[in-house]
């Protein structure tokens, strides 16, 4: 199947800069869909890092095949993998994350979002739960395809991760307690005054 043909630009509708440019031109992709294998190049590495705040990224890799349904309806499936390096929030020692995520999305333009939540619920179809398949939305026939892999990559990261057998210093947080104690009461008998 064809690779995908990607755009020259690295910002999305907004001028918002994106972290993974992978620009997918909706007129362009086939109707017998589209395979993409996503990798990272040195200077997306270091971006990621600083941006979710990673050590370091060992290894990234994403298949995805972009699937038409109708002229501006798409269907995103694939895998996204990664090991990456994060920083344990108690000890700051490096700690180790394999990420394996499922990508499942349904996308259509921006400006048919309200239509289709409208036409779902008149017909029935839409039950609002944690299970709903809200569809993702592209705008002027760009999918930003890294941004959406993206969104999975954060998913698989460990929001507080921690150090095996890293623990929370009691006698600093009671030391920090008494002394935010008093400067409370300080600040407290000063506006009294």
């Amino acid at each position: 199947m064809p690779e995908d043909p990607l755009l020259e630009n690295s910002s999305d509708s907004s001028g918002e800069e994106v972290l993974l440019p992978r620009p997918i031109h909706t007129p362009g992709v086939p109707k017998k869909g589209q395979r993409t294998t996503i990798s990272l190049s040195d200077g997306e590495r270091q971006a990621i890092c600083a941006f979710y705040d990673l050590q370091e990224i060992k290894y990234f890799e994403a298949r995805t095949f972009l699937e038409k349904k109708t002229t501006t309806k798409f269907r995103l499936t694939g895998i996204m993998k990664a090991d990456v390096v994060q920083t344990c929030v108690l000890s700051l020692k490096p700690v180790k994350k394999v990420i394996e995520e499922e990508i499942d999305i349904t996308l259509i333009p921006a400006g048919e979002f309200e239509e289709y939540m409208k036409r779902t619920a008149d017909e029935g179809i839409l039950e609002l739960s944690l299970d709903t398949n809200v569809p993702d939305t592209y705008d002027h026939e760009v999918i930003q395809l890294g941004s959406f892999v993206l969104e999975y990559f954060a998913l698989g990261l460990d929001p507080y991760p921690r150090a095996e057998n890293a623990e929370i210093d009691q006698s600093a947080v009671k030391s920090d307690r008494k002394a935010s104690a008093f400067a409370s009461l300080a600040a407290l008998k000063d506006k009294m005054k």
